[in-house]
């Protein structure tokens, strides 16, 4: 049986928590393999979020390095490397503070209206806050989505919680909760 690619529409994919582990080790990997397929097509951004200052030029580079080991692992990668680098960004952003959201909504909606993914990949307990900044900037609109992880929260009180926040700036079509990475 034979691989078959599926190809998808242009989009955004907006990771906060960009530097973060699971971002740099899972989520940046599998997307380079996904690149390097052909499933993301070249107008496609992958944007990381994150509160560390620093450019694109270095954001790139961190993901670089983070992608080494799977770059060696096979010999076709190398050359698609580079192109796949182009394609991210950065910003820095606070989730829990209302500076550079403004700019931040202002240079993703310079792209119209295309599929917009969130993920979530920070501390449930930066959930609301995130989901309520996309909200008030008019983010959640459209073709937008979030993604978050299980576990919601830490008790069932907690999760009711971040689950009625995202639910009051996404309609739950527009939200996708997946469990965490067991691997």
């Amino acid at each position: 049986m034979t691989a078959k690619t599926v190809p998808v529409d242009t989009f955004d994919l907006v990771i906060f928590g960009g530097t973060g582990d699971l971002a740099l080790r899972k989520l940046l990997p599998g997307l380079f393999r996904r690149y390097a397929d052909g499933q993301i097509p070249e107008d496609s951004r992958i944007i990381g979020v994150a509160r560390d200052k620093q450019s694109d030029a270095d954001y790139r580079a961190k993901v670089s390095q983070a992608l080494a080991a799977v770059v060696r692992g096979d010999a076709s990668l190398p050359a698609r490397l580079e192109p796949f680098l182009q394609k991210l960004g950065y910003h820095a952003l606070d989730a829990t503070l209302d500076a550079g959201w403004q700019a931040f909504a202002d240079e993703l909606l310079t792209h119209g209206d295309r599929i917009r993914v969130f993920y979530l990949s920070t501390s449930p307990s930066l959930f609301v806050d995130i989901c309520n900044r996309l909200k008030v900037h008019g983010l959640n609109v459209g073709k937008s989505r979030v993604v978050i992880e299980k576990p919601i929260g830490k008790n069932s009180a907690s999760a009711a919680v971040i689950n009625d926040a995202v639910g009051s700036a996404f309609s739950e079509s527009q939200i996708f909760r997946i469990d965490h990475y067991l691997g």
